[in-house]
């Protein structure tokens, strides 16, 4: 029996984010970053199988509407390979609070896929304020022939 862990979309509400950067252009405001919607990554599947785990990092331009306009691994972070696809692709559809008359605001977003569990240890996924999410699945057993 295959368990994949789905995309999960989580509503936060007022979190606000004081770790944010912004444009330092005349007139950009200084508005933080406040999530309204967080999306955890899917698990690689190979990853799962090899017990691989790792960080990924994610740095997006945020307009003034709170749409992640562009997603991008950020140059000076090291980010594990096999996660780093997923990770961009839920980072794209995060959603912040708007703020009208900002110039794009950025953020870095931290994916954290722990190490697969035994069955029953409390798999799930777990989204820190203001930009990290841990990713946790239960081990696959593979049945070898005798």
């Amino acid at each position: 029996m295959k368990l994949l862990l789905a995309s999960t979309t989580l509503l936060i509400g007022a979190v606000s984010v004081c770790e944010s950067t912004h444009a330092q252009q005349p007139g950009s405001c200084k508005a933080p970053l406040i999530v309204e919607a967080a999306v955890a990554p899917q698990f690689p599947e190979v990853a799962r199988k090899a017990r691989s785990f790792g960080t990924s990092y994610v740095s997006v331009d945020v307009d003034d509407n709170g749409v992640i306009t562009n997603a991008a691994h950020p140059p000076k972070l090291t980010s594990h390979p096999l996660f780093q696809p997923t990770a961009i692709e839920a980072a794209k559809r995060w959603r912040f609070q708007n703020a009208v008359g900002c110039s794009t605001r950025t953020a870095t977003l931290v994916f954290d896929f722990k190490q697969p569990v035994p069955r029953g240890w409390g798999a799930g996924t777990i989204f820190r304020p203001p930009f990290t999410v841990e990713i946790v699945v239960e081990e696959v057993w593979v049945q070898t022939a005798h």
